[in-house]
């Protein structure tokens, strides 16, 4: 509903996913790397946005918050978000086939955590009741 109407009507994922702003990507990471992180997101989903990015109270750490458009084509982006979270297997590493080599410590790697959101849907009534021109001041309303 929005101005006393009823606006749109369907199924949750109905609705999210005919009036929903896709998805919002929240990834915690080391400040120092953030531009690569930016640099990452970007190249897996040209038309992701930064919305917001902000430092974790109690950490050093830092959490940007993506937005991704709603057909985006996500493996690659979050294989990639697995690798740097993870660090490199023994495997990866040059000449170390034998599991014995150590990861690089946690501080050092670009991605802390991650988590992926479809948009929820508070997002989808705020989306509609903004399409919606505002009611007309001079009109009186009674209610007895």
């Amino acid at each position: 509903m929005a101005a006393g109407q009823i606006r749109v009507i369907g199924t949750q994922q109905h609705l999210k996913s005919r009036f929903g702003a896709g998805y919002r990507l929240h990834v915690s990471h080391s400040p120092c790397r953030a531009s690569d992180l930016d640099a990452l997101v970007q190249h897996h989903i040209p038309r992701g946005r930064l919305k917001s990015r902000q430092t974790i109270p109690a950490s050093r750490d830092q959490q940007s918050v993506y937005s991704l458009p709603l057909r985006s084509p996500l493996s690659g982006l979050l294989s990639s978000l697995v690798a740097e979270k993870n660090g490199p297997t023994a495997v990866d590493r040059e000449g170390e086939r034998d599991g014995e080599g150590e990861r690089p410590a946690p501080e050092s790697r670009m991605v802390k955590e991650y988590h992926l959101a479809f948009s929820s849907l508070e997002e989808v009534f705020l989306r509609v009741a903004h399409r919606v021109e505002p009611p007309d001041n001079d009109v009186e309303y009674s209610f007895e």
